[in-house]
């Protein structure tokens, strides 16, 4: 099917009010740009000191915190001493309990994808290379690492949520 346009809505406090649309003729003369707007680096548009959670914590624990978020998340960083170590999700969080486990008594580090199986980018990475991992993997956001004196230390996420807002932003900067 041929796609006309996308709606684009606030995730926040006006939960589905549209804020704009991005039709085909916006996105092929973005493309006329394309150089300028992938010169951007995961860093320019990640979500810095990203919430984690604690490899030691209760799964439980970390199903509190994906629903407190004003916009809700649906995976959360594990660390360990601000390392990555691993990735919990609601999936993850429905297959123990599914299995039978009790998420109140289970920790993360029992139930989490861990490193290496981690799709990840770091922050020098030009976005594009972002978005392709996100687009192969068919996932909706990347955990940020920097590498400093050999440890890979968690700095941010990148989502697909903010290159669609960096897209906007960019379309209505440059009113093309």
């Amino acid at each position: 099917k041929k796609m006309g346009a996308v709606c684009i809505t606030d995730t926040g406090k006006e939960n589905g009010k549209l804020k704009g649309i991005i039709t085909e003729g916006d996105i092929r003369r973005a493309l006329a740009h394309k150089d300028e707007f992938f010169s951007y680096k995961a860093k320019d548009i990640m979500i810095q000191n990203p919430i984690s959670i604690d490899v030691e914590a209760m799964a439980l624990n970390a199903l509190n915190l994906m629903e407190k978020r004003e916009s809700q998340i649906s995976v959360l960083p594990v660390v360990e001493n601000e390392k990555l170590v691993g990735i919990i999700s609601r999936k993850d969080l429905l297959k123990a309990t599914l299995n039978k486990k009790n998420i109140e008594k289970t920790p993360v580090s029992m139930i989490m994808t861990r490193m290496p199986n981690i799709i990840h980018c770091f922050e020098d990475d030009n976005i594009m290379e972002a978005i392709e991992k996100l687009i192969k993997h068919e996932i909706d956001s990347l955990p940020v690492l920097r590498k400093e004196k050999g440890k890979l230390s968690l700095v941010g996420r990148f989502t697909k949520t903010n290159v669609t807002k960096l897209f906007y932003q960019e379309l209505k900067n440059k009113s093309i």
